[in-house]
């Protein structure tokens, strides 16, 4: 488990995580717990389809509420509640640190936010 998350903090540009179990908890807790700590600044996402990650979004509140947590802390993970604001999202990243080493990627993300609009209630 080390080396396959220290392979997938290294390898990605952002960290969208959907339904899953334990690894992906673990893994979405490591990305988001080191952006915190300013390693590094991708994104990382909940997509919160059909509310999976609701709890998770609850406690976090709670959290900030008992004063464990920053709101900014709580901030800097996003949640999304469908493809088209996960896309948005990492269009906005995208566009914030001016990355152009990937020409293509404006272009990618244009049209998934397309494909998602047009398949988005077969999800």
């Amino acid at each position: 488990m080390p080396e396959r998350r220290c392979t997938l903090s290294s390898s990605c540009d952002a960290a969208v995580a959907l339904v899953g179990g334990a690894g992906t908890l673990e893994e979405v807790a490591e990305l988001w717990a080191s952006r915190k700590l300013g390693w590094h600044d991708k994104p990382v996402i909940l997509l919160n389809h059909k509310g999976f990650w609701q709890g998770l979004v609850q406690q976090l509140h709670a959290m900030v509420d008992a004063g464990a947590l920053s709101a900014d802390g709580r901030d800097s993970i996003s949640v999304c509640d469908d493809l088209r604001a996960t896309c948005e999202v990492l269009t906005s990243a995208h566009r914030a640190k001016g990355k152009r080493e990937h020409s293509h990627g404006d272009a990618v993300v244009r049209e998934s936010v397309e494909v998602v609009a047009e398949e988005e209630t077969t999800i």
